[in-house]
């Protein structure tokens, strides 16, 4: 009779590490999720910044009466727009990979299944459409391994094939993703340092001009000391070419901080994802999934797009 309940032990022993699976994957979900919608806000102000490129830029050219574009100045006007479209391209994604975490979340839950399968599609797609922007080669079409879940008699077992199955599935456009990022870093840091001296030829040009009020950077630079600009600050600025000069100077220190941000935001932003793959490992393995790395760089992406929203004065 003794016998009988090895079986049943047996069965307990798979439910319990069913459960820790599908309490892991709920921290894997969550975390993916929040990584994501960071990244997403870190890219999106980005786009912002290039979107002031495109006006600083027409405006430094006519300011200039340059005429007709040049051939540098439409190689501009190509790096500007290449930053553009890859922003782009990297916030759908980061939007579909953070909808492909709320999808392996569901799949702790009852019918989680389709939620998971139409959000795994959309990111397939939009993976492709980054991996095609950043010219790397794209992504067979694969869907993620079948489970039968009529096979098993417990649920939990069921949920737990399921899991593990979305996770493997989801490595593929992770792996991809990060090694187009990876091989593009240098390019997009390079394309951004070209852009952003356009921001701070229109400044400087209007700084010159005194078309700008000094007062924003003055205040800035008195308020260690506790003090302000003169109510004047602008009239005393303009007759001075040497506070101008000085003034420039500080135009151009703030444009290349704002650079250094954006590239910032995207070096995070593939520490991100790399952190993301071993946690996936480790829950395909059946073991504990690691929060700590993870949970700190999307903290220091959120500081960092906090700093690039000031920075840009929104």
């Amino acid at each position: 009779m003794r016998y009988l309940w090895l079986p049943l032990l047996g069965a307990v022993a798979l439910v319990g590490c069913a459960q820790t699976t599908l309490t892991e994957s709920g921290y894997l979900a969550k975390a993916g999720q929040t990584a994501a919608a960071q990244m997403h806000a870190a890219a999106t102000l980005s786009a912002d910044q290039t979107a002031a490129l495109k006006m600083a830029t027409a405006f430094h050219r006519g300011f200039m009466a340059a005429g007709a574009p040049t051939a540098t100045q439409q190689s501009i006007d190509a790096n500007i727009t290449a930053i553009e479209t890859e922003l782009e391209s990297r916030a759908q994604f980061l939007d579909s990979l953070g909808n492909a975490y709320a999808g392996l979340g569901a799949l702790s839950s009852y019918g989680g299944v389709r939620a998971f399968d139409a959000a795994y599609a959309s990111l397939m797609t939009d993976s492709n459409a980054l991996l095609k922007t950043l010219k790397a080669h794209p992504l067979p079409a694969v869907v993620p391994a079948d489970v039968e879940t009529m096979s098993a008699v417990f649920v939990g077992l069921v949920q737990k094939k399921q899991i593990m199955a979305a996770s493997k599935a989801m490595r593929s456009p992770l792996n991809a993703v990060i090694a187009a990022l990876s091989d593009n870093e240098a390019a997009f840091t390079g394309l951004s340092d070209i852009c952003v001296r356009q921001t701070r030829d229109a400044a400087i040009d209007l700084y010159a001009s005194h078309m700008l009020s000094v007062t924003p950077v003055l205040d800035q630079l008195a308020a260690p000391l506790s003090l302000k600009s003169a109510a004047n600050a602008d009239q005393l600025a303009a007759s001075n070419p040497r506070v101008m000069s000085g003034l420039a100077a500080v135009v151009a220190q703030q444009a290349d901080h704002q650079d250094q941000l954006v590239v910032a935001t995207y070096d995070k932003s593939l520490a991100a994802l790399k952190a993301l793959l071993p946690l996936h490992d480790a829950l395909e393995k059946g073991g504990a999934v690691d929060l700590t790395t993870i949970s700190a760089v999307t903290a220091e992406i959120q500081t960092l797009a906090t700093q690039l929203k000031s920075a840009k004065g929104h």
